[in-house]
């Protein structure tokens, strides 16, 4: 790892988009880091939901949804970068 990226290490930071970007993935977004490395970085863009909620998501990845209070609830959008 170089030194100059010991300073840029932005994980659990958050990030804004600037009012002029016109990325279609990041324009007008709030992305939180939560991983930021010389190898990755996994983001959560936390005013985006996406087309999926808790429930589809557990169905989806056959684990068992315990809390119904959530089932309903939008998933953000997020992943690798």
């Amino acid at each position: 790892m170089s030194a100059d990226f010991a300073l840029t290490n932005l994980t659990h930071h958050f990030l804004m988009a600037m009012p002029g970007l016109k990325d279609s993935t990041f324009a007008k977004s709030v992305v939180y880091l939560c991983e930021h490395s010389h190898r990755r970085a996994l983001r959560l863009v936390t005013n985006t939901a996406s087309h999926t909620n808790m429930q589809a998501l557990f169905e989806k990845l056959d684990l068992p949804l315990s809390r119904a209070d959530i089932a309903k609830s939008a998933v953000l959008q997020g992943g690798p970068v």
